[in-house]
């Protein structure tokens, strides 16, 4: 029941299923957490009330599905299970 995510008119590229150490290692400067935080769907921000319980729910019950938009380079993560 989930929509493919959209961003400038078109839809958005599937990047894969992301673990802790994926967004560990895809951002040098940021910890993974605060990477996941700042691509968070709105859909999934709006049901979390502490980033940390999400973050160590990745790889157990919630799937971390990343995409990226081909036009402008954004990247989002839509979660599952959580």
């Amino acid at each position: 029941h989930n929509d493919w995510p959209v961003c400038c008119d078109d839809y958005m590229k599937y990047i894969g299923e992301w673990e802790q150490e994926d967004f560990d290692n895809f951002s040098a400067e940021k910890k993974g957490i605060t990477l996941l935080e700042e691509l968070l769907d709105d859909r999934t921000r709006s049901r979390v009330d502490d980033i940390s319980v999400l973050w160590d729910d990745i790889g157990c019950d919630t799937v971390a599905y990343v995409f990226k938009c081909q036009t402008c380079g954004k990247m989002l993560v839509v979660c599952q299970g959580y």
